[in-house]
C-alpha cells in the first residue's frame, strides 16, 4: 500500500496545542503521533494491508467507529495503530491521533476516581478538538495479587463515556478482547480486529526492510532466535546488537 504524499497539512481551525497543553495541566501524557510521523519516528509496517484497510473503514462508519485491536504479545499492535496515522487525514480530513498510554493514567499511586477523571477530561478534549485517542494497552493487563489490571480498571473508567461521539483506538491481548466482546457497552462502540503473527519470511524481510541486508544482520536475526520469536521481540533484539557494534566499534577496552 502505498502511503499518500499530502499528510502533515493541519489546518489552523485544527491546532491541537490547546488539547495537548490542557492533557498535560492535569498530568495527563499524550503522544502526537501526527508529529511523530512527520519526524520520521513512526517505522512503517509490512503485509498488514488489509487490516489497515479494515481499520479505516471502521473509523469512518457513523455508528460503530470505535476499534479494538487484539492479538499476542509483541505481534505489533501499538506500530500497527501508529502506522494508521500514514493514511488518517487523506480518508478523514481534519482529523487526529493521539495516544495514550494506559498504565500512565495511574501514575503516581492514582486513585480510581482520579483516573475516571483523567479520562473525562480526555473524552471531552477528544471530542472538541477532533481527535480519535488511542489507549495504548502495553503492559497494562497484567494483574498483580489477583486484582484486576490497570487496562481493565481504566476501560471500566471508560464505560460511561462510551455513549459520548468520540472515537477511541484501543490495544489489548486476546484475553482481555473476549472481555470485551462479551460487554454489551463496548460490544454496541467497538468493532474487533485481530492481528495474526506474520510468518517466518514475512519476519526476515520485515527486519531486512528495517535493519538493511547484511551478514551481520543475517548472524544477529539468528542470534536473535531467528523467526521464531514475535516481531517486536526480534527487532528489540537486533536494534540492542546493531547499537552495541557501535558502541565497539568506537571503544577499545584491553582484554584482561
Amino acid at each position: 500500500m502505498t502511503p499518500p504524499n499530502n499528510l502533515f497539512t493541519i489546518e489552523p481551525q485544527h491546532d491541537r496545542k490547546a488539547f495537548y497543553s490542557q492533557l498535560k495541566e492535569h498530568g495527563i501524557h499524550a503522544s502526537d503521533l501526527m508529529g511523530m510521523l512527520a519526524c520520521g519516528n513512526i517505522p512503517p509496517v509490512m503485509y498488514r494491508e488489509s487490516e489497515i484497510l479494515s481499520a479505516l473503514a471502521i473509523l469512518s462508519c457513523r455508528n460503530t467507529n470505535s476499534l479494538v485491536v487484539s492479538g499476542n504479545e509483541g505481534v505489533g499492535k501499538s506500530c500497527f495503530v501508529r502506522n494508521l496515522s500514514r493514511y488518517l487525514l487523506q480518508i478523514q480530513p481534519g482529523c487526529h491521533l493521539a495516544e495514550i498510554n494506559m498504565v500512565s493514567l495511574y501514575a503516581g499511586n492514582t486513585s480510581q476516581e482520579e483516573v475516571g477523571k483523567k479520562l473525562a477530561l480526555a473524552v471531552e478534549l477528544a471530542e472538541r478538538h477532533k481527535v480519535i485517542l488511542y489507549l495504548d494497552g502495553t503492559h497494562a493487563f497484567t494483574g498483580e495479587n489477583g486484582q484486576l489490571s490497570p487496562g481493565m480498571r481504566v476501560l471500566n473508567s471508560l464505560r460511561p463515556y462510551l455513549m459520548t461521539p468520540f472515537r477511541c483506538i484501543i490495544s489489548a491481548p486476546c484475553e482481555a478482547t473476549e472481555t470485551l466482546k462479551s460487554d454489551a457497552t463496548y460490544k454496541k462502540r467497538f468493532r474487533f480486529i485481530t492481528l495474526c503473527s506474520l510468518n517466518d519470511m514475512q519476519k526476515k524481510n520485515v527486519i531486512l526492510q528495517r535493519f538493511g541486508n547484511s551478514p551481520f544482520i543475517e548472524d544477529a536475526l539468528a542470534e536473535s532466535g531467528g523467526e521464531t520469536r514475535e516481531l517486536h521481540q526480534l527487532i528489540e533484539n537486533i536494534d540492542y546488537l546493531q547499537s552495541l557494534e557501535r558502541v565497539k566499534a568506537k571503544l577499545e577496552f584491553a582484554e584482561a
